[in-house]
């Protein structure tokens, strides 16, 4: 069994090596990037307000129903959910991927670059360039675990970074045992 696996690996690295590609960290941020966006529902939340969320329209409500199998009758609160990125503007809902990092509890009761005081149970987050009070979607790329949040600051400032969560995003994410995680930023509005 052993010998069969090993062969299967050096097989999978002769093809990866073979076809050149060999790249195994993402660029910053990819245009055309194809997997769906998870999304959890929130109260309230109808496929049709969903749609109009993320295609401007709310006549897309079956593409939604069908990508997840679902009885629109039967959505339900925390229920995750797939949104087919076809028809989604792209120059909009632009993609990013790197290591997030959350805010140490020193920041507490301190004031953001936006002048909103930081607490810990919001779900906001810093970057380096994105307009304040966007919003947008963070995936672990390790457990698939989705929050999203409101930029409010500016940074991390720590080199290879590209989003620092508030620690109510991180527990969302599940990364305040390791303190970073490779994330992928997606842009939901502005």
């Amino acid at each position: 069994m052993r010998c069969i696996l090993k062969i299967h690996l050096l097989t999978v690295l002769f093809v990866l090596i073979s076809c050149g590609q060999t790249r195994t960290e993402p660029r910053a941020f990819e245009k055309h990037y194809t997997h769906p966006i998870h999304y959890t529902v929130k109260v309230g939340d109808t496929l049709g307000a969903i749609s109009q969320q993320f295609y401007g329209t709310a006549a897309r409500w079956r593409e939604i129903a069908n990508a997840n199998a679902l009885d629109p009758k039967k959505l339900q609160v925390g229920q995750k959910i797939i949104i087919p990125r076809s028809g989604i503007n792209k120059a909009k809902y632009v993609t990013q991927r790197g290591k997030a990092s959350f805010y140490a509890d020193k920041y507490v009761g301190r004031k953001t670059a936006s002048g909103e005081i930081y607490k810990h149970n919001r779900l906001t987050a810093a970057h380096k360039t994105m307009k304040f009070g966007t919003r947008v979607g963070v995936r672990n790329l390790i457990n698939d675990k989705y929050v999203q949040v409101v930029i409010n600051d500016r940074g991390p400032f720590v080199k290879g970074r590209i989003i620092d969560l508030s620690r109510a995003a991180a527990e969302a994410l599940g990364i305040i045992t390791d303190g970073t995680a490779e994330v992928e930023v997606t842009v939901l509005s502005d």
